[in-house]
């Protein structure tokens, strides 16, 4: 078990529509909190994990001096738990017209616990806010990002855990192998792997995130995820 595949799970039971993502790397996760902006990842294969990249930089670090986020408040929601369990077997053989015959059984388990909270900021406070900040359209980081025309995203919420937890996973394979020529020959072998993961207490497992509009002075953030504008696109902002 990786910890992808585990904040993915749980990424999924949070959100069947896939509203929230999962955090894709343990070490990282604190770059996953609410004001942290990502980058859109370029999309190479359908089988791509995290579809944003982390940055080291916050909303306020981008904003022209005197201009902060401290007054808007991160609200957090009642605690919930989220609870899987798997155990199960798979059976096979094969034989036929040859003398070999193969059987194998695979058992897998995995149980997981976590309790956790939500960490957001309302979209209302949010987008009052911001309409009036500046920008600062100096900043290295916005002049690369416009430069090579990736899109910014901005996390209103993130979902953590509020204790330590273990996550487990076992494999186990017995299989035999049986082979009746001149001599008989029979085989069998068997393998029990267990990987566990723990989490630590405010670790952060999955996030909901917005894309930015950045204008000339302005900031503000797109509300539906099909919106296909960039983050620098010329008519992004109203006039004001």
């Amino acid at each position: 078990m990786t910890f992808y595949s585990a904040t993915k799970s749980l990424a999924k039971m949070i959100d069947s529509q896939g509203d929230w993502v999962p955090v894709p790397s343990l070490i990282d996760h604190n770059n996953f909190r609410p004001f942290c902006l990502l980058q859109k990842k370029r999309k190479t294969s359908w089988w791509q994990s995290c579809p944003f990249h982390k940055t080291d930089y916050q909303l306020y670090h981008l904003l022209l001096s005197g201009n902060d986020t401290s007054s808007l408040v991160q609200k957090t929601s009642e605690l919930f738990t989220l609870e899987e369990t798997v155990d199960g077997t798979l059976k096979g053989d094969i034989s036929g017209i040859t003398d070999t015959e193969i059987t194998s059984a695979v058992s897998i388990s995995h149980e997981r616990s976590v309790k956790m909270k939500k960490i957001h900021v309302p979209i209302d406070d949010l987008d009052s806010l911001i309409k009036e900040k500046k920008i600062n359209n100096k900043h290295p980081f916005i002049e690369q990002s416009k430069m090579l025309q990736r899109n910014l995203y901005v996390i209103t919420a993130s979902a953590e855990a509020v204790e330590t937890t273990t996550f487990g996973e076992s494999n186990k394979v017995e299989s035999s192998i049986f082979h009746k020529a001149y001599i008989k020959l029979s085989l069998e072998g068997a393998r029990d792997r267990k990987k566990i993961i723990t989490i630590p207490k405010e670790c952060v497992l999955a996030f909901k995130a917005k894309k930015l509009f950045i204008g000339e002075e302005t900031v503000g953030i797109s509300h539906y995820s099909t919106d296909k504008r960039g983050t620098f696109h010329r008519h992004t902002m109203p006039a004001v």
